[in-house]
């Protein structure tokens, strides 16, 4: 963020001290389940479980948060029990639906839990966590409330946890359920035989708004809050904390996912155009110059190209020549691979099987045989891709990269001798891929009606649902899905004895390589910079991360849009000068760090023409790990965030004493010194280059102490260009001269 002038301070502490005393409570906004009050409230007892209203017990109400009694509830026994469950109705039901569905805010259930030690076992308690569950005319869905997501409990402490989860994580939910029944489930350690008594009180769900200063209206203060916590680790902060810093979906991290619910909601919130009431309207040659600032690194010729985009695995094995460019999901050499019977088949008088052959191997040996007893249609087989599995993460990077660019690809063969011929008719295959997006089917998408032939069909079929005739649903990118799955189907008409039909070589191919931005790093001076080399096209961006697991990043040496105020134009504000205040230009992200750092524009972008660089400043420690990830949104599809190119050109300065070659002489060269001294054949710290390591290394290292690689650098000097380069370098100028605001 940037430093904020005397009078927009004043002016924001005379806002703040006239909103305090009408802010109110976030929880008055929540629209009360249960708070049991004399009763159990409609929630019935399962698995052994006693529920009572916690006054009726001897002592009195206990974990009482909200009116003069709770839920006491007994467990019989450790392990995991589900306790208990209630059916929504009347407004009950209306009031979750309106949550999960609406339009004015964000989904939250939220409840109160407390934990007194002379109810729980305390001899070889260790831990107690809860599960909650919605069962929907859609399915089931369930969350798990344990660490390290969620708070947990020891069970040796009184305490009073409050738990809040966004209705979105409950994938069976929607504004749309007709029915809905909540349950409830506790999981523990605190002795076999033993019973330990739980209170939960104060169950409510709410349509939030991102209100993160809790004043009622959704403006430009909680945008600083968001920005100023965005990227930041919020693991450690209690679910309602997390939320009230911008981690929406009380993930542990304020995202791009949240990013998204943020800028969604303040337009929505405010009316059309608000958020360009307070940035004011750009001089359009602010928008040219922006995109021409230090057009010299044109003159560079690109050199070390990596790949286009970030492969997130490895090929599962090699593919055979003509299915290079696919990565490979199945080729059943070993074993089915994941496949099982679909769990919702038809009922037929036998179940599928699945089976390991040698017909229809169109790589390797084997293929994956799917027989169905008879014949009509019915869900055949199945495989799910979790979190973390090589699948998903082959589906995942073609979701990221685009799912218009990608198809699943497979082998089907219909083999005479495994079909009964006596009143065959046809065969066919259906496809359809599932996510927590939903559900697109495509049908008849390998057909077979010749009579005692043998035929090999390909199959292609597009991620992005063209062609689907069923299903509206989307596959979505990693962040927001558990799960992805294929589904196969066989039809036919052959009678009522079994027949078989043979798949092989499963794989995801990218049918088009779209033109994405690049980040081009130079290894020696740490300078990085956005490019556009496409030809012809123009990007408009206003988001973008560089992501480094390594560390390599440097928050020091990164220049922000933020900072040169790239494309910021004067707001509303009290202030005068053009991105003074936050919304009138980029907002570089509070968590900036060696492993990351973050940039967004609210409300507005910047347009890369052909041959336009953004320069992010030595955003690169030379030396380090060469492990950078690019993504950035294109805002002609702001929905995702795309994998952008990164190219690394130069190479470390030959830096005398840097004997560990991170670009800067410092203590640990010395230490690397040391540990070698008298060596002839390790040789890092050989600084006078004399074969030995010696005293003479020392004198090279201590000369040098500070000196950093971008200092030993050398820059080329560009040959005289056109009167382009002439307004750019009054670019340069401009921003060399303008005063470089501090970092709050």
């Amino acid at each position: 963020m940037v430093q904020r002038s005397g009078a927009v301070v004043v002016l924001r502490l005379i806002i703040c001290a006239t909103i305090v005393p009408f802010i109110m409570a976030r929880a008055a906004e929540a629209q009360l389940l249960n708070s049991w009050e004399g009763s159990t409230e409609g929630w019935n007892s399962q698995n052994g479980a006693v529920l009572v209203n916690s006054a009726s017990r001897p002592g009195g109400a206990k974990g009482v948060t909200d009116g003069t009694d709770s839920l006491a509830v007994t467990l019989p026994n450790q392990g995991y029990l589900r306790w208990g469950d209630r059916v929504l109705e009347g407004a009950a039901l209306d009031a979750v639906v309106a949550a999960a569905g609406s339009e004015t805010g964000i989904g939250v259930v939220e409840f109160d839990v407390t934990y007194d030690t002379s109810e729980i076992p305390q001899g070889t308690v260790t831990y107690v966590n809860h599960q909650l569950a919605m069962q929907t005319n859609a399915g089931w869905s369930q969350v798990d409330i344990t660490a390290p997501t969620y708070p947990q409990t020891n069970g040796s402490t009184d305490e009073t946890a409050h738990f809040l989860l966004p209705l979105s994580l409950f994938g069976s939910l929607s504004g749309t359920s007709t029915s809905v029944q909540m349950l409830f489930a506790a999981s523990g350690d605190w002795g076999d035989g033993q019973q330990a008594t739980l209170f939960y009180d104060n169950l409510r769900v709410s349509a939030l708004e991102p209100d993160l200063n809790n004043d009622n209206v959704v403006n430009v203060l909680d945008w600083e809050i968001f920005i100023e916590n965005h990227k930041q680790d919020l693991s450690d902060l209690s679910l309602s904390d997390r939320f009230s810093r911008g981690d929406f979906n009380v993930s542990g991290v304020s995202d791009f996912d949240d990013y998204l619910v943020f800028e969604s909601r303040y337009d929505a919130i405010n009316g059309a155009g608000a958020l360009a009431a307070v940035r004011g309207v750009p001089e359009p040659a602010a928008l040219v110059l922006a995109a021409t600032v230090f057009p010299l690194f044109l003159l560079r010729r690109r050199r070390g190209r990596v790949a286009t985009f970030l492969l997130l695995v490895a090929l599962a094995s090699a593919a055979s020549p003509q299915f290079a460019s696919g990565q490979l999901l199945h080729s059943f050499e070993t074993d089915t691979e994941g496949w099982v019977v679909a769990d919702f088949h038809v009922a037929f008088p036998t179940d599928p099987t699945l089976s390991l052959s040698s017909i229809g191997a169109t790589e390797g040996v084997q293929s994956l045989g799917v027989t169905q007893p008879e014949d009509g249609f019915s869900w055949d087989a199945q495989v799910s891709y979790g979190t973390g599995s090589d699948g998903y993460n082959i589906f995942a990077n073609a979701v990221e990269v685009g799912t218009d660019l990608h198809v699943l690809e497979f082998d089907v063969t219909f083999d005479q001798a495994s079909i009964p011929q006596d009143i065959f008719f046809n065969a066919s295959v259906s496809v359809a891929l599932n996510s927590n997006g939903g559900w697109m089917q495509y049908d008849n998408v390998a057909e077979h009606n010749e009579l005692g032939t043998t035929a090999t069909v390909p199959v292609q079929i597009a991620l992005d649902g063209t062609g689907a005739n069923d299903g509206a649903g989307t596959l979505l990118p990693a962040s927001s899905t558990g799960f992805y799955q294929i589904n196969i189907g066989l039809n036919g008409f052959w009678g009522l004895s079994p027949a078989t039909i043979y798949f092989d070589n499963f794989r995801i191919t990218q049918i088009a390589t779209p033109e994405v931005l690049t980040l081009e790093v130079d290894r020696g001076t740490g300078q990085v910079s956005i490019k556009n080399d496409a030809t012809g096209q123009s990007f408009g961006i206003d988001y973008y991360e560089l992501k480094s697991e390594a560390g390599s990043l440097s928050s020091a040496g990164w220049n922000s849009l933020d900072a040169q105020n790239v494309n910021a134009v004067d707001g509303s504000d009290a202030g005068t000068i053009a991105g003074d205040s936050p919304l009138e230009g980029w907002d570089a992200a509070g968590g900036a760090s060696a492993n990351d750092l973050t940039e967004a524009f609210l409300g507005g972008s910047s347009n890369l023409a052909d041959n336009a660089v953004l320069n992010l400043g030595a955003a690169f420690t030379p030396g380090a790990t060469e492990d950078l990830i690019f993504r950035y949104r294109d805002t002609t599809r702001p929905d995702r965030l795309a994998f952008g190119e990164v190219v690394y050109v130069g190479e470390v300065a030959n830096l005398p004493g840097d004997y560990n070659g991170n670009g800067v002489v410092d203590a640990a060269d010395y230490t690397v010194w040391k540990d070698n001294f008298g060596s002839t054949t390790e040789l890092t710290a050989d600084g006078n280059g004399n074969s030995v390591i010696d005293a003479a290394d020392y004198t090279v290292w201590k000369d040098n102490f500070g000196n950093t690689a971008s200092a030993a650098s050398v820059t080329s000097v560009p040959e005289p260009v056109s009167g382009w380069a002439v307004l750019s370098l009054a670019g340069i100028a401009a921003v060399l001269m303008r005063r470089r605001y501090s970092r709050q």
